[in-house]
């Protein structure tokens, strides 16, 4: 990631707390925002937290996090991947959500694993709001995403939701963009 970019995720990241925030980016770089997120997340602000990976399966994220430096002990991961094409059994560091559609079992998996979470100080990440997109319809996904906002500040979490800033996509990021505190383009 550029370093220009990297401080300012840094800066807006760093000042904001308990709030909610939607990063949108041009795409080619999704990867640098998830390791420069959690990095920030987990060794700046030293608080543990909840990454809910739409993007990369748990086994290929977790070792390129950490061999960025990414402190992934504080990170309990949500992988709605992997199941998709594989069996894959639950761990102590990764729960496997069993279809990208049902948004109500992904909300419980959130809940117990932010529950789960012994810290006063939180965050949960979605690494792609547009993966979500492909398999719910708007209005279903406005609607988890309107709850799980909503829990978001009742629990006093962070929140962090990255998406691909596209002209497909402006219709699902004009929606969720009306439950979050902050907007970030790069």
């Amino acid at each position: 990631m550029d370093p220009k970019h990297f401080l300012k995720l840094k800066e807006e990241i760093h000042l904001r707390e308990k709030q909610i925030m939607l990063i949108l980016h041009p795409g080619s770089d999704s990867l640098d925002l998830i390791i420069d997120t959690l990095y920030i997340l987990t060794n700046y602000k030293n608080i543990p937290g909840v990454c809910v990976t739409l993007v990369r399966p748990y086994s290929s994220l977790e070792p390129l996090l950490a061999k960025h430096g990414v402190d992934v002990d504080k990170i309990v991961f949500l992988d709605a991947i992997t199941r998709a094409s594989h069996k894959a059994e639950h761990t102590d560091r990764c729960v496997y959500v069993d279809n990208l559609k049902d948004l109500a079992d992904m909300d419980l998996y959130i809940d117990a694993a932010l529950s789960a979470i012994k810290s006063e100080k939180k965050f949960l990440f979605f690494d792609s709001l547009s993966t979500l997109a492909l398999f719910n319809h708007i209005q279903e996904l406005s609607k988890f995403f309107y709850f799980l906002t909503s829990k978001i500040r009742l629990n006093k979490v962070e929140g962090i939701i990255l998406s691909v800033n596209k002209d497909e996509e402006k219709h699902i990021i004009t929606e969720i963009s009306k439950y979050c505190d902050k907007i970030i383009e790069f």
